[in-house]
């Protein structure tokens, strides 16, 4: 950890006394604020899978697939120092907890089990689930802007974005997608059509970190601007846990990787304080790391205590559109 910030203040030091060379902003105002409000529409998911990490490949054993297709509310600000630095900071919170389809899916179960006819790699057991989520994001960005030549503004620096993920997962419906190619070995009164359960079945909770370098660009034009911000993280990390209440089974585990954001808004001033703007964002990450099982409670499957460990990956694709609403002070 100590070593990637050391990285990121190598790379960035000779950036900040080029641009102190070429800054030629004017400072008509040593200080300028924006707050805003809004809304975003969120999709995407979030997904972790264990199997077999080897030699960069991974093979997937199962897979828990949620889903993102919820509502934010967001409020916000920025703060311009000399225009010449940037502070923006915002938290996101949703408002609507149904999230989607929760899908679970489980390769080479048979296989792992022993039997003799079974193959490693088909898609064995599958099931949808209701997904309630309660969802929170807070992200924070520190930008040294550069303005060579007008109307465009340029700018780089660090940024700082969390996310928590708290999902409750109920009304299971599972079935068994490989029982036509093994149904001569399988009891058709069990594996050949639907298991329903019904009620809450399963928490599941995730937390990321996201420390990142950004880029910056801004065009103004009249009472309008376009802003564009790309952000890049090769040190991104994740812990979560997974409750499988049915199983009275907690996995909990911890990875890291690399992500990288999108974010894009145009703006419109009715006056020259009140505004607003259309925003969208796109994200994407992607992370290894150790699952750690447990029985809290004992079952057929065994008794209470640790289980075992096993290679972990986990995924996030987002994307976002929004509207905000501000005052420029």
């Amino acid at each position: 950890m100590k070593k990637f910030f050391l990285l990121l203040f190598v790379l960035f030091l000779p950036l900040y006394f080029y641009a102190k060379d070429f800054n030629t902003y004017s400072n008509t105002s040593p200080h300028d604020f924006k707050a805003f409000t809004g809304f975003e529409k969120l999709f995407g998911y979030t997904l972790y899978g264990v199997g077999v990490n080897e030699s960069g490949a991974f093979y997937m054993i199962s897979q828990l697939k949620f889903p993102l297709d919820t509502y934010l509310l967001k409020i916000g600000f920025e703060y311009i120092y000399s225009e010449t630095y940037q502070i923006n900071f915002v938290i996101k919170r949703n408002f609507i907890p149904y999230a989607g389809k929760m899908e679970d899916s489980d390769w080479g179960y048979w296989y792992m089990q022993g039997y003799p006819w079974a193959y490693f790699d088909t898609l064995d057991i599958f099931s949808t689930s209701d997904a309630s989520l309660s969802y929170f994001f807070l992200g924070a960005d520190f930008i040294y802007r550069i303005k060579i030549f007008s109307p465009f503004i340029f700018g780089f620096g660090l940024s700082f974005f969390s996310e928590l993920f708290y999902y409750e997962i109920s009304n299971v419906d599972q079935y068994y997608p490989s029982y036509n190619l093994y149904k001569d070995y399988l009891d058709p009164a069990t594996y050949s059509g639907h298991i329903i359960v019904s009620g809450k079945v399963m928490t599941y909770e995730l937390r990321r970190f996201l420390p990142y370098i950004n880029i910056f660009a801004k065009y103004n034009m009249d009472n309008m601007d376009f802003q564009l911000k790309g952000y890049f993280s090769p040190f991104s990390f994740s812990f979560d846990r997974d409750d499988h209440i049915l199983r009275s089974k907690e996995a909990i585990s911890s990875s890291s990787g690399f992500s990288f954001l999108i974010d894009f808004a145009f703006s419109y001033y009715f006056t020259k304080n009140l505004f607003a703007s259309l925003t969208s964002t796109f994200f994407y990450v992607q992370e290894y790391g150790t699952q750690t099982q447990y029985r809290y409670k004992e079952t057929e499957e065994g008794s209470i205590g640790r289980i075992g460990s096993i290679d972990y990956v986990s995924q996030g694709l987002e994307y976002s559109f929004g509207f905000n609403f501000g005052y420029h002070f």
